[in-house]
């Protein structure tokens, strides 16, 4: 036993000096900048909802007020925030992220998400993602809203619950479904899955969100099993002639 001990120490001593001796310092996939995957500057420089916001999704438009979605449907939660342009290198970053097994990506929406979140002074209790249809978590590996929302209860130091709704329905993206009424559509392709949620503040997790009908039909189902407020937050929406000449080292 004591043998065993020893060895097990020399070994995680040497496993330690080899990363030492042969570190790699994290180089930003844009700029290559000393830094993190994709760096302080290089975040800044991406197009991102800003300037004058829908009072409840926030969303970026040219007039203050609500978004047309917002106007057309009366939305359940509280307020929302969205990060970036649903374009250029951020639409790059989440094919990456949904497709491509690039996880570490959810680091820099969720701190994104955060940042915009402490400005705010929301008051959260749990934090929750929206599901992923079990077929789907079986061939992808994981749910990218899931690790995104997971980031963000560490940074906040809120509660994190996966299992607060249930995707029912295994459907395809709804960009590939033409011109379809999305929030009929997507009301029927999810249920709560705890109904005691009284008393609890929750922030639903999003990736992308174009019209916003998900986050509306979950944050609706929540209120429903009383939930005393929603706030809602999606990584990604729609586009806008915002642009950037910035692309991802090596991608397409």
């Amino acid at each position: 036993m004591i043998k065993d001990t020893y060895k097990n120490a020399f070994l995680n001593t040497g496993k330690a000096f080899k990363q030492l001796l042969f570190y790699k310092p994290r180089l930003c996939e844009l700029c290559r900048a000393d830094g993190d995957i994709i760096c302080r500057e290089c975040v800044d420089n991406m197009p991102m909802h800003q300037n004058i916001l829908c009072d409840k999704c926030g969303r970026q438009i040219k007039i203050k007020g609500l978004c047309n979605n917002c106007t057309k449907h009366h939305r359940p939660y509280e307020k929302g925030i969205i990060i970036f342009f649903y374009q250029d290198i951020p639409k790059q970053m989440m094919y990456e992220f949904k497709f491509n097994g690039k996880r570490e990506y959810a680091k820099v929406f969720a701190c994104e998400i955060h940042n915009k979140i402490i400005l705010k002074n929301w008051d959260i209790d749990i934090i929750t993602p929206i599901p992923m249809h079990a077929l789907k978590l079986f061939g992808r590996g994981y749910n990218p809203p899931a690790l995104i929302a997971k980031r963000l209860s560490k940074l906040m130091d809120v509660s994190y619950n996966k299992k607060l709704l249930k995707r029912t329905r295994y459907t395809k993206a709804m960009a590939l479904l033409g011109r379809i009424d999305r929030m009929k559509h997507v009301s029927k392709n999810f249920k709560v899955y705890q109904n005691d949620l009284s008393n609890k503040t929750i922030l639903v997790v999003d990736d992308v969100s174009t019209t916003g009908a998900t986050l509306h039909i979950c944050s609706k189902l929540l209120m429903d099993a009383g939930a005393e407020k929603v706030f809602a937050a999606a990584a990604c929406g729609d586009n806008n002639s915002i642009s950037t000449s910035t692309t991802l080292k090596g991608r397409v």
